[in-house]
């Protein structure tokens, strides 16, 4: 079967949540012979919090898509159609703003789609055809018709949540102390905890 949506980061994000300083302060390093791989490791933590709890953390634009906009009629019992105001959810929030949103008619032409309303303000972040508007129809049988190109993220590292920017120094110093169980650019067991932190955020409800 295939995925209802795809997401791929686009622009990736200009710094990290905490910084080599505040890991090795928190993990009680001295030296700075491991400082490469304490690099290495935040960033890696950073996309394990990331990819569990679906958020970004610092801002980044991502662009997800989808195989076409969501159905504009509900067909009840009574087989008469209804307006149906289905949305699309865009992941890896919390959404700053929209890029643009591109779809392909049934031409098989690219377009942009001008008119549309969107819940920036809740995350996830909800996008609804425009006042009086409707989805447009997109190209049969694509399986990437409609694409949301969008930046997303808390902002800087002082704007991410206080519990995910723990959860990453406790993923770092886990790994650093039990560097047999880390290969470098894949995570090792998670201790506990994290993911306690990780849930107090993770998607599946608005926050």
């Amino acid at each position: 079967m295939l995925p209802q949506w795809t997401v791929k980061v686009i622009t990736e994000p200009a710094s990290e949540p905490v910084t080599l300083q505040q890991v090795k302060d928190h993990s009680r390093i001295s030296h700075s012979e491991d400082d490469s791989w304490l690099g290495v490791a935040i960033t890696v933590a950073r996309q394990y919090v990331e990819k569990t709890s679906e958020l970004s953390l610092i801002t980044q634009t991502r662009r997800m898509t989808f195989p076409q906009f969501p159905q504009n009629f509900l067909t009840l019992q009574n087989f008469q159609p209804q307006p149906l105001y289905s949305y699309l959810k865009l992941s890896y929030g919390p959404t700053v703003s929209i890029s643009e949103i591109k779809y392909y008619d049934q031409t098989n032409s690219l377009q942009t789609l001008a008119e549309y309303q969107a819940t920036l303000e809740s995350n996830p972040c909800m996008i609804v055809p425009g006042i009086g508007k409707s989805w447009p129809s997109t190209m049969a049988n694509r399986i990437d018709a409609v694409k949301v190109t969008y930046v997303a993220g808390y902002g800087t590292a002082s704007d991410v949540p206080a519990a995910l920017r723990h959860a990453i120094l406790l993923l770092v110093d886990h790994w650093y102390s039990n560097r047999s169980d880390f290969a470098m650019g894949s995570p090792g067991p998670i201790p506990y905890g994290v993911d306690s932190l990780i849930n107090l955020f993770a998607s599946g409800n608005y926050r």
